[in-house]
């Protein structure tokens, strides 16, 4: 009975949260909704669940005791540092791609109303989040929650998103963002979990603020923006995975679940259909220095699959030969009646290919590179080459 009555609560709590945004959604009041009544509504919420959460008996703040700390750190100080490095790797690979001017506004009256807007967001959002994720369930059934917990946090926050199109590029940018959305909201639960509150709203206003209070944003595109929304999570969660430990108790047979395997297999999984090609995308190792400056042998170069009719000149593509494939940029499109054939040319090269590409040759367009990764690949190949040639 006292499980039905938190259910109860949780669930009535949760409701008030969805409906404090739908509300503003649908009355459609601008900027006076947005930046003012919405964040009113929350901070009136946040005090609403402080309280019941107080009534019900469900610890907010504070880490939980079933774990101990291998490290000086606090959950806390861990999601500081997780936030920190997920904003550096932004800021590192915005030194190859480069920046761009913010799209908020930087004049002192947005300043505040964005300050407003924010913290009400996050503060409502972490402390519903919390509440959610605290159970007094068995250790199995809290690892299970957290991952609903986070799955379900996800959807809310894309929930006027989710819309499939016929453009197969626009479903695989939708899949690919939820699960950088999925993967930041299990790293915020599972910090909400341990740390308690404070811990999931240090994360997420860190990686938040850094959009919204930065004038200059790391200019990437929508792929690499998904990668690193991917990564930087899945790492700082392995690593807080490591730094605590449960203390030792008497448990059944199948309980012993560690809820960073399960991680890593989603990442596993991601990975192998990233490169068979399955989300629409692959990674593909530049071989040859025929791109330069822009690439250069041993970059990795991420392909777009995508028919030949939605190429333009000045694209990257991927080539098929009966071979080898190679990248180059159009240069030039010609339609013959329903075909269509273009010519291409590497950056560094003087002269343009000597062949004339047909639509059927293309693999795909390139959306970016990430330098040197892929030199690995090249001197594995090279050595399986100079071993196959010495036999």
């Amino acid at each position: 009975m006292e499980w039905i009555n938190l259910k109860n609560e949780k669930l009535l709590i949760l409701a008030l949260y969805i409906s404090i945004f739908l509300i503003i959604r649908y009355l459609s009041l601008g900027s006076i909704g947005t930046y003012v009544l919405q964040p009113i509504l929350l901070f009136i919420f946040v005090i609403f669940i402080i309280k019941r959460s107080k009534k019900i008996n469900i610890k907010l703040f504070g880490p939980v005791k079933r774990y101990i700390k291998r490290a000086e750190l606090s959950p806390i100080q861990i999601s500081g540092l997780i936030g920190i490095f997920q904003i550096s790797i932004g800021i590192i690979l915005g030194l190859f791609v480069g920046f761009g001017k913010s799209p908020y506004s930087f004049t002192p009256k947005m300043i505040l109303a964005n300050i407003f807007f924010l913290s009400s967001t996050i503060l409502a959002t972490e402390l519903t989040r919390t509440l959610l994720v605290r159970t007094k369930k068995r250790k199995y059934d809290e690892l299970l929650w957290i991952g609903i917990v986070a799955i379900l946090f996800s959807i809310l926050g894309m929930y006027n998103k989710i819309t499939f199109s016929s453009d197969m590029t626009e479903n695989v940018k939708l899949i690919g963002t939820f699960f950088s959305a999925a993967s930041q909201n299990i790293l915020a639960t599972y910090m909400a979990y341990l740390g308690g509150a404070l811990a999931s709203i240090t994360y997420m206003a860190i990686i938040q603020g850094f959009e919204f209070f930065m004038p200059y944003l790391p200019k990437f595109s929508w792929e690499l923006q998904i990668f690193i929304g991917i990564l930087a999570p899945t790492i700082g969660f392995m690593a807080t995975q490591n730094l605590f430990e449960e203390k030792k108790s008497k448990r059944t047979k199948g309980e012993d679940i560690d809820p960073g395997w399960i991680i890593v297999g989603i990442v596993v999984v991601a990975m192998i259909w990233s490169f068979s090609g399955i989300l629409g995308f692959y990674p593909t190792i530049v071989g040859s220095g025929s791109m330069m400056p822009g690439m250069d042998a041993g970059d990795v170069a991420i392909i777009i699959k995508t028919g030949p009719e939605t190429i333009k000149v000045g694209d990257v593509v991927q080539i098929k030969y009966e071979s080898y494939n190679i990248l180059h940029r159009v240069i030039e499109i010609n339609k013959v009646g329903e075909s269509i054939n273009f010519r291409t040319k590497g950056d560094a090269n003087e002269e343009v290919d000597k062949d004339i590409v047909e639509g059927q040759q293309i693999a795909g367009r390139m959306s970016f590179s990430i330098p040197k990764i892929g030199l690995t690949g090249i001197i594995l190949r090279d050595s399986i080459k100079d071993i196959i040639g010495a036999r």
